[in-house]
């Protein structure tokens, strides 16, 4: 065989799972289809005077799993800069409105954790529970926002469940020396092949085959995006395909500008309505943040489009004035299809069938499996490898 275990991606919860069972004793190949490790994180190096995160861009909690990661590979916190120095500028449909309109506003998660399911999406809840319009709307947008979920279908008992199940902390933390770091001091030492692809898997209890390679097991960390692609022989049973299928992936595009010129005024905007998500103006560079159907409308957009949106609070910005411009559209990206799992309404419990072993064999982790406690995060990711290797190590380890 060429491994004792074959861990299908080399994203968070592939490595963390990977890093345990090799320190567990087992021989262990990854194998990720990327020419790179750390899936949906994504560090930008070289980019003006900056590091930008492409993808995954905090660590949500001070109590999170990233955390002692990051101390054992000695890299170093501090605060996130979510907007530039200036002005926050709000724009409803493209007319600006006064910033005050949002104080108070930024506690919502917490509020519809507070109050409860039941299961309908949460547009439906907000109506249902008499929320003036204007609040309604800026209420749908952070939350689509923050889940990169349609309002439509993303659940109000599901946001309910992640709120009362969380316990990493609510500091938002980012690694000084880059997110990919830690991804890195995960990966040390391990065998990674980069550029493969996992297209079928073979199996039978106790032998796996993976396009040609053999273990006595294998961990598929895929999203349930990329999963639904994969082949199984013999399938698998439907209701973990129907489990993968029923989780969905949101949406994220990130774009990151250089200004060829300093800003003549620098600040914030967060849009709210058709085209929704928060812009940056810097000195010289301007990012964008955009999520859930927001993201959809916008995606394949040219990036210097989607950049010069900020234009309704920023009226100086013109074409010229972005030199360079890189854009991540998770949504497009092959080997993901959207950015991170939301709960869906009716899809709740679908989390806990995906994550299930079959057969002592094929075993399952990712950010999507993680249910009620830390879905759509870097450190619930790597709590369900840590959960996966476990369970491998039960049956294949003794």
């Amino acid at each position: 065989m060429d491994a004792d275990v074959i861990v299908v991606g080399a994203g968070a919860a592939g490595l963390a799972c990977a890093r345990d069972l090799a320190d567990g004793g087992a021989d262990v190949l990854v194998v990720e289809a990327r020419d790179r490790i750390g899936g949906r994180v994504h560090t930008l190096r070289g980019f003006g005077n900056e590091l930008i995160e492409i993808g995954a861009l905090v660590i949500h909690g001070e109590h999170a799993a990233t955390i002692d990661i990051v101390r054992d590979a000695g890299l170093t916190l501090g605060p996130p800069r979510w907007t530039a120095p200036g002005e926050t500028f709000l724009s409803v449909d493209g007319e600006l409105r006064p910033a005050k309109e949002l104080e108070g506003w930024w506690g919502l998660e917490h509020e519809v954790g507070r109050l409860g399911g039941p299961d309908v999406p949460l547009r439906r809840f907000l109506i249902d529970a008499g929320w003036p319009d204007l609040r309604r709307a800026f209420a749908e947008e952070v939350f689509a926002q923050i889940w990169a979920a349609d309002p439509a279908i993303l659940s109000a008992e599901g946001i309910a469940r992640v709120e009362r199940a969380w316990t990493s902390g609510y500091d938002n933390l980012k690694v000084r020396e880059g997110y990919d770091r830690v991804m890195e001091f995960l990966a040390r030492g391990l065998r990674v092949d980069l550029g493969r692809p996992a297209s079928k898997v073979s199996w039978k209890r106790g032998r796996v085959d993976v396009d040609g390679l053999t273990a006595s097991a294998a961990v598929v960390s895929v999203p349930p995006t990329v999963f639904t692609t994969m082949t199984f022989d013999p399938p698998l049973d439907p209701n973990k395909v129907e489990a993968a299928t029923a989780i969905p992936l949101g949406p994220v595009i990130r774009v990151v500008a250089q200004l060829s010129e300093p800003a003549e005024s620098t600040g914030s905007l967060i849009s709210v309505g058709r085209v929704g998500g928060f812009w940056s103006v810097g000195r010289d560079l301007l990012t964008v943040w955009t999520a859930g159907p927001s993201a959809k409308r916008l995606s394949g957009a040219p990036p210097e489009e989607i950049a010069l949106r900020a234009r309704v609070a920023f009226p100086w910005l013109e074409r010229d004035r972005i030199d360079d411009v890189v854009v991540a559209d998770w949504g497009l990206e092959p080997f993901s299809l959207g950015a991170y799992s939301y709960p869906r309404v009716g899809a709740l419990d679908a989390p806990a069938v995906l994550a299930e072993p079959v057969a002592s064999t094929l075993f399952f982790c990712g950010e999507a499996t993680c249910g009620d406690v830390h879905p759509a995060t870097v450190h619930g990711a790597i709590e369900s490898g840590r959960r996966a290797a476990v369970e491998v190590a039960a049956e294949h380890l003794r």
